[in-house]
């Protein structure tokens, strides 16, 4: 048979170059040969992936970079088939899901509709991967050859449906799929006790966790093996538009409290999630005064961490003498806190008994002069008791100079002048903080 040119090869189809490339030699004399022909005029890439036996086993490879002819080719033409598994274990499905080859998918699925439901060695079916990596076209396709690949669990990554897999990538489209087929799949806990939704609230995927609380709006009280609910996680990231979804659907939620009794609004605390903390005072007043298994309230939690802006939140949500209790109970670190509890509107004027609770000296007190003046002169006196030196030594300058707004400034001016005459009766027998 004549020799055809390069041009008129080229020309040819892609069958039409194998019909040809085969007929290059006797079929029962020289097989190895006349396959390896074949490779160079259809997938001359593929000549590295030849065994040393001639046999071709790289529809792995083919699959895992979505070249559809070379596909075509190892299934039709070098004896490879849609069931070959690799040393991982996975089929060529597999690969093809995970990367969202839909051409290739299309293909395999013709020809071992069956491989829609076959596990790798890590009990993963095509449907996790593709779930996993939001490819929705591929879902559709493996949820059509095989409705019941919804509900299956892997085995080694915690128990997880592809709904979990879903959730944790946070494509919507791929999880409204997988929620029509099988709505039961959004109540199914895997090892670690989490359903889909503490995985969307984790990561907060809002859409998402929209989708689920739809479906099944009572997932939003479901506890984990560590009595976390999605509100404890979605808290424990900061994600306030997951925090008020999963509030709206639950507001009892945010009262609920782990298996170390620690509330979502400890959890806020601890991480500095100033803005969720809020949200869950709303949802919940009672929450600011509750222990974290019998020892730190959220308040403790925060002043403790340095989390002061969340503190801040937090102080205003107590009493002022729960409050004050909370500051002295963690030590010296509570002490910067005092001005800004009496810089709350509302909390002053203070009684003596509450004054005398409110260390001396306290840190950056002066900031509280202005507002306790308001109240009257008793009130600014008790916190020029509490000055710390510095600003103890700049008040008794202003009480001696003629520029006493340039050097201490309080307002309103009448009743500073009135502080500074108290001063300057009671500060000549007032000792001065070490």
């Amino acid at each position: 048979m004549g020799q055809v040119s390069g041009t008129g090869c080229e020309a040819l189809g892609l069958e039409a170059k194998v019909a040809y490339a085969s007929s290059l030699a006797p079929p029962a004399a020289a097989v190895t040969r006349c396959r390896s022909q074949a490779i160079r005029l259809l997938c001359p890439v593929l000549l590295q992936q030849v065994h040393a036996t001639g046999t071709v086993k790289s529809i792995h490879q083919a699959c895992r970079e979505g070249n559809v002819d070379a596909v075509h080719c190892y299934l039709f033409y070098l004896g490879a088939k849609a069931t070959d598994v690799d040393a991982k274990g996975k089929l060529p499905l597999h690969y093809a899901s995970e990367h969202g080859h839909e051409a290739v998918v299309r293909l395999l699925l013709k020809e071992a509709p069956a491989a829609a439901m076959q596990k790798d060695a890590q009990e993963q079916l095509p449907l996790h991967m593709a779930a996993g990596r939001g490819h929705a076209a591929v879902v559709s396709m493996l949820l059509e050859a095989a409705p019941a690949a919804a509900m299956a669990a892997d085995a080694s990554l915690f128990g997880r449906l592809p709904l979990h897999a879903a959730a944790l990538f946070g494509d919507e489209v791929v999880v409204r799929l997988l929620l029509e087929t099988e709505p039961a799949a959004a109540m199914h806990k895997d090892s670690r006790g989490q359903l889909p939704l503490h995985i969307a609230a984790d990561e907060g995927h809002e859409a998402v966790v929209c989708l689920l609380l739809e479906v099944a709006s009572a997932a939003a009280l479901v506890a984990d093996a560590s009595g976390w609910l999605p509100l404890h996680m979605a808290a424990r990231r900061g994600y306030t538009v997951t925090v008020y979804l999963l509030l709206q659907a639950a507001p009892a939620a945010a009262m609920a409290a782990d298996a170390h009794g620690q509330l979502p609004l400890h959890i806020a605390a601890h991480f500095n999630s100033a803005a969720v903390a809020g949200l869950l005072l709303e949802a919940a007043p009672q929450a600011a005064a509750a222990t974290h298994g019998g020892r730190s309230t959220p308040l403790q939690i925060a002043v403790l961490y340095r989390h002061r802006t969340t503190a801040c939140i937090l102080l205003a949500a107590l009493p002022t003498d729960i409050v004050m209790a909370d500051l002295l109970d963690v030590g010296n670190i509570g002490r910067s806190l005092f001005p800004d509890l009496l810089l709350l509107p509302g909390r002053l004027p203070l009684s003596p008994n509450q004054w005398a609770r409110v260390p001396s000296p306290c840190p950056a007190i002066e900031r509280a002069l202005p507002t306790a003046l308001a109240h009257g002169v008793p009130q600014a006196a008790q916190v020029v008791r509490r000055l710390q030196l510095a600003q103890n030594a700049r008040l008794r300058c202003a009480c001696t100079t003629s520029a006493c707004p340039s050097i201490w400034p309080p307002s309103p001016w009448p009743a500073a002048c009135d502080l500074l005459g108290w001063c300057s009766t009671h500060l000549v027998c007032y000792t001065f903080h070490s």
